[in-house]
């Protein structure tokens, strides 16, 4: 996701971002063509600022990177006191690695038990992530590389059924330790899959999808086979796919069915698909992704795991780049204590889409008359047009 927003010209030198509308001069030259890259100036941008004021334009658009304006985003819960710290990118890149390697050992039948000590043991230091940082879902798409989809997909689900674990059970830790891991294995029956399938750009047929979920027992077997026997990490292999109504697969398990620890996993696993960019789909902004979820529960999903998920995460996301009612834009920050419709936002505009010089926090649960009017996703997007099928 992208903050597009007008800045003057003098601003470039510390912007980071693309210029997305052509820069002409007032008397209608093309100066500037859009597409081009700030950061790529590096140390020239002064003066290619100073080029465009002489050339008298004042102002130009841009599309920020986020990470850019997430670094922000810690910089002020650090001044806020709020813990803050995501996983290290260290472990995160480790961590997709090892994923990666135990996939491509399964694909070429030269899996061994001692390809997966280095999994175990990232999945160990990602539980610890979690249990030390209550924000830690800031990390979540901090790593999205389209072609390393069920790599990444994996680190997601592990982050976030870990630190869900630990919402509903703070002092198992162990719980927490078996679910992260069971995340980062939960598609390991993929490695089984033709790459036909999980490459196709379209739906897939119904033989195509019957062979998909057989995915969830070629994990098990595989994670057996493996040394693997703690029946948590199991679970959440073979059966993150199960609903609680019984229309999941590959056993069509309901509620009572279902243990605690693939009930959390569904969630973390359902909500990294709607909001990643796939080859057959685009993906769908935080807070729609959320709604899904709740337009399912009771049908789909646990009611226990998706409150937990709200009361932490409240209906837009940490990270979410939203408008409010008055026009300001920001990102979130954190959820709101009081309601789940009012978080805390960074912002970042003014209602004139100027940048604010110093960093402006505000709570929308001690501001009644604002209100969040969209997210900078909703602006100009076509309306969502799929099922939950479609995320295999």
């Amino acid at each position: 996701m992208n903050l597009a927003r007008r800045i003057p010209v003098w601003d470039i030198p510390c912007c980071s971002g693309v210029i997305i509308e052509d820069v002409l001069s007032p008397g209608g030259a093309l100066l500037v063509p859009k597409g081009m890259n700030l950061s790529k100036l590096g140390d020239s941008r002064l003066s290619f600022a100073n080029t465009l004021q002489e050339r008298g334009i004042c102002y130009v658009t841009v599309k920020e990177d986020v990470d850019f304006v997430l670094g922000e985003v810690f910089d002020v819960l650090e001044a806020l006191d709020l813990p803050s710290n995501p996983v290290d990118s260290r472990i995160a890149l480790q961590t997709i690695h090892e994923v990666r390697r135990i996939f491509s050992a399964i694909a070429s039948g030269e899996v061994s038990q001692v390809c997966l000590v280095p999994l175990l043991r990232v999945g160990r230091l990602l539980a610890q992530c979690i249990t030390k940082n209550p924000r830690i879902l800031l990390s979540l798409g901090s790593v999205r590389e389209q072609d390393q989809y069920t790599f990444v997909h994996s680190f997601n689900v592990a982050l976030l059924s870990g630190f869900l674990a630990y919402r509903l059970f703070p002092e198992n830790l162990g719980l927490v330790e078996a679910v992260t891991t069971g995340g980062l294995l939960h598609d390991l029956g993929k490695a089984r899959l033709p790459l036909s399938i999980l490459n196709k750009p379209s739906r897939l047929s119904e033989n195509e999808f019957e062979e998909v979920k057989k995915h969830p027992v070629y994990g098990a077997s595989i994670a057996k086979q493996l040394g693997i026997d703690d029946e948590r990490i199991l679970t959440v292999i073979e059966s993150h796919h199960e609903r609680i109504d019984g229309t999941g697969y590959p056993y069509g398990l309901k509620l009572g069915e279902i243990p605690i620890e693939a009930r959390i996993a569904s969630v973390a696993d359902v909500y990294d698909a709607l909001t990643t960019v796939r080859i057959y789909k685009e993906s769908v902004p935080l807070h729609r992704a959320i709604s899904i979820i709740i337009e399912n529960t009771e049908y789909q999903f646990d009611r226990t795991v998706v409150t937990a998920f709200l009361n932490a995460v409240g209906m837009y996301p940490p990270g979410t780049i939203v408008q409010l009612s008055d026009n300001r834009v920001g990102i979130v920050i954190a959820a709101g204590e009081k309601s789940i419709l009012r978080p805390r936002v960074l912002l970042k505009t003014d209602e004139y889409g100027d940048r604010y010089d110093d960093h402006m926090v505000l709570d929308l649960a001690d501001n009644a008359h604002l209100f969040i009017r969209s997210t900078i996703d909703d602006i100009g997007k076509r309306k969502d047009s799929f099922t939950l099928r479609e995320f295999h």
